[in-house]
């Protein structure tokens, strides 16, 4: 699948319009407010996505791979969804069915399948301490990783005695990526990640 901009926030606002949908709380999905794209005027589209942010102004951005700005649609969503839910002091949980079945829907696979965690570093952390590994067993990754995404091996290396391999990837070679970590690879390989950013 091949994404643009333009393709993942729709994609993005079908997941918060399922989300929504699937609540018993009433309001405007959170992508409501997400203006037309137009091809003729594409940056007429990215200043009214920009708009959606409350960032102050003169402020731009850029460390989307940590802590990101929020829409103020979904802010006002998360606000009114959780003052619903201190009234009757509930979890909430239930909420998510709709969007597990609409995320499971897109990626092709059983609602059961997904799980929804509050960011990569999480989940990525729930994949790395399930799985069962033994000392020796080898893991790669890139010296690109965020310490989200290296750090539990590092704990594990600690922990467990699991063995990491790194590589140093070049972004414009994917080619040759895939070859440093053929390299690397041996019968005690257990796990290869890469951050797809990279």
């Amino acid at each position: 699948m091949n994404f643009d901009r333009r393709a993942f926030l729709r994609h993005a606002t079908l997941g918060a319009v399922g989300l929504a949908a699937s609540q018993p709380l009433g309001a405007a999905s959170a992508g409501a407010d997400l203006p037309t794209y137009s091809a003729a005027d594409p940056e007429a589209f990215w200043r009214g996505v920009k708009a959606l942010f409350p960032l102050a102004p003169g402020f731009t951005y850029f460390n989307t791979g940590g802590l990101g700005p929020t829409a103020q649609p979904v802010l006002d969503k998360a606000a009114e969804v959780t003052r619903q839910l201190q009234l009757k002091s509930e979890h909430g949980h239930a909420l998510h069915e709709g969007a597990r079945e609409t995320v499971a829907r897109f990626l092709g696979v059983d609602a059961a399948e997904v799980a929804f965690v509050r960011n990569a570093s999480e989940g990525n952390a729930i994949v790395a301490t399930g799985l069962k590994l033994n000392a020796g067993d080898e893991v790669i990754f890139e010296t690109h990783a965020h310490p989200g995404g290296s750090f539990v091996w590092a704990n594990l290396e600690r922990l467990h005695g699991i063995r990491l391999r790194l590589f140093e990837p070049d972004p414009g070679d994917p080619a040759g990526n895939v070859a440093r970590i053929a390299e690397l690879m041996t019968p005690r390989t257990r796990v290869v990640q890469v951050s797809h950013v990279t």
